[in-house]
């Protein structure tokens, strides 16, 4: 039996967490498996997860939890798929009373008027790719990634994201390029996002002074790491 914190080092997430995906899964997976003794799906869960997580080969997951490589492509590629064709559950533009709730949570810890989340990229690791191209997904850790950025709410809900950028594209291009970008430029509310110093200032995108020279800015830096 695994302690929580050592289910979250193997598979990113709490056991509470791996309950509540398996339970939103379990109807697909059985459906799925048309086997007579199919994989039991917290099982099918727990190696995908397993394998999101370290980048590992379909083998090597296989070979350590007792299984066929055939066996573990199948289960990771339906838990997959699933949660894919789940995405506009989870990951939604938010209604404007919602909208509206966040921007009094970033005011009252920053007194930054009109922020709705924060937008952000995480390089995740990917199986080394065979196109011409591979050199433009090696990251500066040298290990081919892709640079997924997501915007969230401060509870962690996703509004967007943008995932198909190879790794070594570095996060001001991404959202240069991005769908986020146009929203943000379209809408008339007075909404802007918080991001690190890795993306240009602009209206609507809130950064921190790189070189700050006076009491001013030395607040709004402050503000900005509270938020």
């Amino acid at each position: 039996m695994m302690l929580p914190h050592e289910v979250k080092r193997t598979f990113r997430f709490l056991p509470e967490t791996i309950m509540f995906i398996t339970e939103l899964l379990i109807e697909g997976l059985q459906r799925s498996c048309a086997r007579s003794n199919p994989l039991p799906p917290l099982y099918q869960v727990l190696v995908t997860l397993e394998f999101l997580a370290t980048g590992g080969l379909f083998y090597t997951i296989g070979l350590a939890n007792n299984m066929l490589k055939v066996s573990a492509f199948r289960s990771i590629k339906a838990v997959c798929t699933l949660l894919c064709d789940m995405r506009d559950d989870f990951i939604k533009w938010p209604c404007d009373r919602a909208l509206q709730k966040v921007k009094l949570h970033f005011f009252n810890k920053s007194n930054i008027l009109g922020i709705t989340g924060c937008v952000d990229s995480t390089l995740i690791r990917i199986c080394k790719p065979a196109n011409v191209m591979k050199h433009e997904y090696i990251c500066r850790k040298k290990f081919p990634v892709i640079n997924v950025q997501v915007y969230c709410s401060p509870d962690n809900l996703l509004y967007q994201t943008t995932i198909h950028w190879p790794g070594a594209t570095n996060d001001s291009k991404v959202f240069k390029n991005s769908s986020l970008k146009r929203i943000l430029e379209n809408c008339n509310d007075g909404i802007a996002v918080l991001g690190d110093s890795g993306y240009g200032l602009r209206e609507y995108l809130l950064v921190p002074v790189m070189f700050p020279s006076n009491e001013y800015e030395h607040r709004y830096n402050k503000a900005h790491q509270q938020a």
